[in-house]
């Protein structure tokens, strides 16, 4: 994990997706403008930030594994906050970032879980997929009878936990009220003014002209996209940065 920019009132988490890198996934291709440092520290000043990347490499997936990537972000998140544990957190995740965090929310048991949950105010996902990730058809898909193999049987208890993180993450943000974004890639104008009317019934919902690997490159501060994206941080951040954390009791916390 690599910390950006820093201070001690905020804290901005984010978490690049399949394949991706923790600065290049967040750098537009042409202008070289990076999220991360050139656009937010500008839009939340004068407010004192801590702005972390979280970086793993696609070897760290094949070899690690989703759930052991996760554990470990958990474990390295709750070091760096060990100074200051009730920062409150804003988290922007892409792509396959957003079933990772979830991994992280769901960690029931887990060193740090609770006091990261109580801290998280608002969630970002760019491309993720709302209605979730459908890992139980793809759990389906990998039955191929008695005869499988280790590799198969590795994939599906990938899927099978991804599965189960993503039930207990909306279990978790029914009881904590988190306020969550989803920023939705749609390729071209045409496409976009269709989406329009999904934007309309879900506020909660904002469909981009934007391919799925750059969702979070903007060309910088007059980017029209980048504008719409800022109006959307701010009025969280704005609305969430005096709201004290939720006190769930233990009792009310369903077990897995």
């Amino acid at each position: 994990m690599v910390r950006l920019f820093v201070d001690e009132k905020i804290s901005i988490i984010a978490i690049h997706g399949h394949g991706g890198h923790y600065i290049t996934s967040f750098t537009h291709r042409t202008t070289s403008c990076f999220l991360l440092k050139d656009l937010l520290p500008p839009l939340l000043s004068p407010r004192p930030l801590r702005i972390l990347s979280f970086s793993y490499s696609k070897n760290d997936e094949d070899r690690l594994g989703a759930e052991a990537i996760a554990t470990l972000f958990l474990r390295l998140l709750t070091q760096n906050r060990a100074a200051s544990p009730d920062r409150p957190i804003f988290w922007l995740a892409h792509s396959f970032g957003g079933p990772l965090l979830q991994g992280v929310l769901s960690a029931d048991g887990s060193e740090g879980v609770d006091s990261v949950r109580g801290a998280t105010r608002g969630i970002f996902f760019f491309g993720v997929e709302k209605g979730g990730g459908g890992w139980a058809n793809f759990v389906k898909a990998t039955d191929d009878g008695e005869q499988v193999s280790e590799e198969l049987m590795k994939l599906r208890r990938e899927l099978e936990w991804l599965g189960r993180c993503e039930v207990r993450y909306r279990e978790l943000f029914r009881e904590r009220g988190w306020i969550v974004k989803w920023f939705m890639e749609s390729e071209g104008e045409d496409v976009l003014k269709l989406k329009k009317k999904v934007e309309n019934e879900q506020p909660n919902v904002m469909y981009m002209t934007k391919s799925h690997g750059r969702m979070v490159q903007f060309e910088g501060e007059e980017c029209e996209e980048w504008k719409r994206v800022r109006t959307v941080l701010l009025e969280v951040v704005e609305g969430l940065k005096e709201k004290p954390a939720v006190e769930v009791p233990a009792q009310s916390v369903a077990s897995e």
